[in-house]
């Protein structure tokens, strides 16, 4: 959950600071469209690198349960909480179908802000 939290606060963040931007600092102003996109290709990459942070700490927990660090579990290294890190490791789909869940939330996304911009902002 907190995840998701952190997730959705950087994605927000990552809008209001382009609208403020190109708003008060630069001469082109932005269209919707171009803000939806822009916005869209970093939520696909923030996907992206969640799903790989997710993937190395799954692993780091895993690993730290092998005490003597020869990468493979035996005697007393092998508990329950190891046999769960193992499980999660061994059962996390997240990097494989990444790439293809975050073009269709992307898409999602991107149609989403689109309206909502277009109902909120006037383009000139």
């Amino acid at each position: 959950m907190k995840k998701i939290i952190i997730f959705l606060f950087i994605q927000l963040t990552f809008i209001l600071w382009l609208l403020y931007f190109y708003k008060s600092r630069s001469k082109i102003k932005l269209s919707n469209s171009r803000i939806a996109f822009y916005s869209s290709v970093f939520f696909y990459f923030s996907i992206i690198v969640l799903v790989i942070i997710t993937k190395i700490s799954l692993r780091n927990n895993l690993d730290s349960f092998d005490l003597n660090e020869d990468g493979f579990f035996s005697g007393n290294e092998i508990t329950d909480d190891q046999r769960k890190a193992l499980e999660n490791v061994s059962s996390d789909t997240g990097p494989t179908f990444a790439p293809i869940i975050g073009i269709l939330y992307s898409l999602i996304y991107f149609s989403i802000l689109y309206i909502s911009l277009k109902i909120f902002r006037e383009e000139k």
